[in-house]
């Protein structure tokens, strides 16, 4: 069996090498300790290695992105199958139809990993016997079945989340055993030395909610790295979180380790000089100064040594990520002169506290600010953390958004966000004019749930009038019922 496992393994399958790493862990009679770095290192190797592109933006050697859904007999739908774009796709389609439900389907899926990377045997959320089930269901369960795929060797993760119905004589079990496996490698292989972690999260229409921000001091609450996945598929994306993070940030990195290191160099060289000019009462003191100094270096050595971004760094890509993603808003910074701790922003040249921003700037800010904030506490070990791989679901993208910034919000969010795939719903024309049709799936506006697959629209999208993509691709005449003929006759005489 153990040949067989480095047959594979050497092959480059994941699983084959992790499941060595661990058998030469446990100390499995047979297996030299040396192999336990080389397994160790292939595992790790994996997940962490990549390149840099031509562009100069980091890309990860194996990939990892959500290929296929499979829902049967799932809320509305009796059998719908989708093929999702490595980098984006965009499913359209009539209220009613079920763009909200396929979300909740992949983000249910998704669940199973993150319980899994935060501790071993994790249960994530389980489909509803009340709301998940077609109420006409033949078989009386529902199935949702996912396949994933995490370069080429792992080419296919297959996890089906399953519920039978209340009163059914046979139980219907999912099959999450593959995700279990992934996460383990996650979990043990950044225990035991830390790896970057994907991201995960939903944003429903529920991220247009207002936030209730917190006056309490945060500074001294500890951050624990794993806080990034605290409600991240809950789908509301909290501003406030986003916000008791940044301000926490910024408190931090006023006492940052690089700027004490400064400080207590200029004391020591105050009190050399006082002690070299003959003062002695103070020498004790520079003994103290001088050992609080090379403590304060070692961490610092330390923290270099590990590779890992500071808090002020992480503080800058956050603040840089906004400001590129978010039109209007040049800066953000946390105002302490008030005696309470306010977010505020420079927005179209003036200053203002994020509360006194538009629905529509502080819906898209919350997003961004929340999904850059998750990324950077996941990929410590990269340079530009946001160049991190993960998956992210949002509903209606345009939420609240001018038509300009329609035009911009998919670009600019992909431009910011290289790695991650984007699965997301819009009624947009305007959306859908600056994206490929090959990232599109759509509805039939005829499908009374029964359709079995969602495809392309014939038509390219990309760069095309509104008024085109509304007839050709959503159906929809350009001009509204019972408008068009006073126009026609007003322009006729």
């Amino acid at each position: 069996m153990t040949k067989q496992y480095e047959r594979k393994a050497k092959g480059g399958n994941l699983l084959s090498a992790f499941e060595l790493y661990q058998r030469n862990n446990d100390n499995v009679p047979g297996l030299g300790e040396m192999l336990v770095d080389e397994w160790f290192e292939t595992c790790r190797d994996y997940i962490q290695d990549g390149h840099v592109d031509e562009s100069g933006t980091f890309r990860p050697d194996n990939a990892f992105y959500l290929r296929r859904l499979t829902l049967k007999d799932f809320r509305r739908f009796s059998l719908l199958e989708i093929k999702f774009e490595e980098d984006l796709t965009v499913i359209i389609g009539n209220n009613g139809k079920g763009k909200t439900s396929i979300l909740y389907a992949i983000a249910k899926t998704l669940s199973w990993f993150v319980a899994n990377i935060l501790k071993e045997g994790g249960s994530g959320q389980r489909l509803s016997e009340l709301t998940d089930i077609k109420n006409d269901a033949e078989n009386r369960y529902a199935d949702v079945s996912s396949t994933f795929f995490f370069g080429k060797g792992l080419k296919s993760v297959p996890i089906r989340l399953s519920r039978s119905a209340l009163g059914t004589a046979e139980r219907r079990d999912s099959e999450v055993k593959p995700a279990r496996d992934l996460a383990d490698i996650w979990r043990v292989i950044n225990e035991a030395k830390t790896i970057n972690l994907p991201t995960f999260a939903l944003y429903n229409v529920e991220r247009s909610q207002p936030f209730n921000r917190n006056t309490k001091d945060n500074a001294g609450r500890r951050e624990e790295r794993f806080d990034a996945y605290s409600q991240a598929l809950g789908g509301a994306g909290r501003f406030d979180h986003f916000v008791e993070w940044y301000i926490y940030l910024h408190k931090r990195t006023i006492s940052d380790i690089s700027s004490s290191i400064k400080e207590l160099e200029q004391q020591v060289n105050d009190l050399q000089r006082s002690v070299d000019g003959g003062m002695v009462s103070v020498k004790s003191l520079l003994e103290q100064m001088k050992l609080k100094l090379s403590e304060a270096s070692e961490r610092n050595d330390a923290a270099v040594s590990s590779k890992m971004i500071t808090e002020s760094v992480q503080k800058s890509v956050v603040e840089k990520s906004i400001c590129s993603v978010v039109p209007s808003i040049s800066k953000i910074w946390v105002e302490m002169t008030t005696g309470s701790d306010l977010v505020k922003v420079t927005n179209d040249g003036h200053d203002v506290t994020i509360d006194q921003l538009s629905d529509g700037q502080r819906v898209f800010l919350s997003l961004v600010a929340d999904l850059a904030r998750r990324m950077v506490m996941l990929n410590p070990l990269l340079e530009n953390p946001l160049e991190g791989r993960g998956i992210v679901l949002i509903d209606e993208i345009e939420l609240h958004l001018h038509p300009k910034w329609q035009q911009e919000v998919i670009l600019n969010l992909r431009s910011a966000f290289p790695n991650i795939q984007f699965i997301i719903t819009t009624h947009s024309p305007i959306v859908l004019s600056t994206i490929e049709k090959r990232c599109i799936r759509e509805f039939d506006p005829n499908d009374d749930g029964n359709q079995s697959f969602l495809d392309s629209p014939d038509m390219q999208t990309k760069g095309s009038e509104n008024a085109q993509i509304l007839e050709q691709v959503m159906n929809v005449h350009p001009t509204p019922p019972g408008i068009a003929e006073p126009i026609q006759s007003l322009t006729q005489s």
